[in-house]
């Protein structure tokens, strides 16, 4: 396998994943999203609907957690988990990182890891993680690691975290050299140390020498909803520690559900690959995507937009080559990123129950041609299923469409103008919202 870059726009990155081995036409541009899936499925879409939403190439994101119950029969095929979900036309890529649901308190114990999983939590040492993963032979995964890290953790607990980290690296990588049945796999090392800056530059220097496709920047948060409500000013400090010795022909992975804003400051600083539990959870509170996912609908769809919201929107002069004052990280000043109106809203609202517009005008997806707000709001008034298969639909489509424009921006030339327009924007609305 290999990850080629195309070009760069300062720490921006545009790349490829080419020479897959086991898919050997497959190319993967990149900044892009993982597909986010429970047991190997993207969350309420069959493969046909799936097909629907893109027919591009894309790699799915498989949380080991989903699986534990079904080892043995995942062993006793003798095919790789590709074949097994009949996803075999999708680049798969396993980890231990749940991205879509709240992480809970671990149990750690000495040399183990627990994982939660619908039949409660199972512990793996590094030996039983790795034979875990040659039972499901992906073309990428992730070393065991300790991840159980937030900004509220203490020194102690980052110091374990750290220390777990390197100890599992250490040992995965051994059983890695020597098994043979993953040696058409690919291995990414995790970059942990919670929100120390000294262990996250410690953790960053011994991955980043080693013989790796790439890292996972991880330890960032619970995987729970409140990470759509942290800033990039938050984190910047940690990433740019944990990012100090990776070598650029490395692929960075950072999981979570990132809000669009914090999307783009990520990209900016080199970022390439997301998964797509954003959609995902915006889908499980009944919610539905309408931020401005293209460079033409920033400048010509706002108003529209916000009117499908039921808001006012008084839209003042922007002068987008001169972007609203920022701090010292380059944010908006007084931007509240949890603020529904701008990224995202519910449809369970009774505002929509006469509301016959599709979720979102000039949409191209299947649920925006065919369907109402009101008929979505309908369904899950009376928890019908296929609410939020036509929500994640539109949310998943929404996604990609927005990372697609984030690649066309690069190969054009015109990221920082996406970003600074995108973050204009943003601050409009949520200035907007505070009067």
């Amino acid at each position: 396998m290999k990850f080629s870059l195309i070009s760069t726009s300062s720490a921006a990155r545009l790349g490829i994943i080419t020479n897959v081995f086991r898919l050997p036409d497959f190319e993967l541009e990149t900044p892009h999203a993982l597909l986010y899936t429970r047991s190997g499925t993207v969350p309420h879409l069959t493969y046909d609907v799936l097909q629907m939403v893109s027919k591009q190439s894309m790699a799915l994101h498989i949380p080991v957690s989903h699986l534990t119950n079904i080892q043995e029969r995942i062993k006793s095929s003798n095919s790789n988990i590709a074949k097994f979900i009949g996803m075999n036309e999708y680049l798969t890529y396993c980890s231990f990182v749940d991205s879509g649901e709240k992480r809970d308190q671990s149990c750690h114990e000495k040399d183990r890891i627990s994982l939660w999983t619908r039949f409660g939590r199972k512990a793996f040492t590094a030996e039983e993680y790795m034979r875990f993963i040659e039972d499901l032979k992906p073309d990428l995964f992730l070393v065991l690691a300790d991840g159980d890290t937030n900004s509220q953790c203490s020194k102690k607990r980052n110091i374990k975290s750290f220390n777990n980290t390197v100890k599992f690296f250490e040992k995965c990588t051994e059983y890695f050299e020597k098994s043979s049945t993953l040696k058409e796999c690919q291995m990414f090392a995790a970059v942990e140390g919670g929100y120390d800056i000294k262990l996250r530059e410690e953790c960053s220097e011994l991955v980043g020498k080693s013989p790796i496709l790439g890292v996972v920047l991880d330890g960032f948060h619970d995987n729970s909803e409140s990470t759509m409500d942290i800033t990039f000013k938050d984190i910047k400090p940690v990433l740019e520690a944990s990012l100090r010795h990776i070598p650029s022909d490395k692929i960075r992975i950072i999981h979570g559900c990132w809000n669009p804003s914090v999307i783009l400051d990520l990209v900016a600083y080199g970022i390439d690959l997301f998964d797509s539990s954003y959609p995902y959870v915006i889908t499980e509170q009944g919610s539905a995507l309408i931020f401005p996912n293209d460079e033409i609908s920033l400048q010509k769809h706002i108003s529209e937009e916000m009117e499908n919201t039921g808001e006012k929107l008084n839209k003042p002069q922007i002068n987008v080559a001169h972007p609203p004052e920022t701090d010292e990280n380059n944010c908006p000043k007084r931007m509240k990123l949890s603020n529904e109106s701008r990224y995202f809203m519910s449809l369970r609202n009774p505002s929509f129950v006469a509301d016959f517009s599709p979720v979102l005008r000039n949409c191209t997806c299947y649920t925006c041609k065919h369907h109402t707000k009101a008929y979505i709001h309908h369904l899950l008034n009376v928890k019908e299923m296929l609410a939020h298969t036509l929500l994640m639909i539109h949310n998943l489509h929404h996604y990609l469409q927005f990372l697609g424009a984030i690649r066309k921006s690069l190969s054009s030339g015109t990221f920082e103008k996406l970003k600074n327009d995108f973050q204009c924007w943003a601050e409009l609305m949520s200035n907007e919202a505070e009067k």
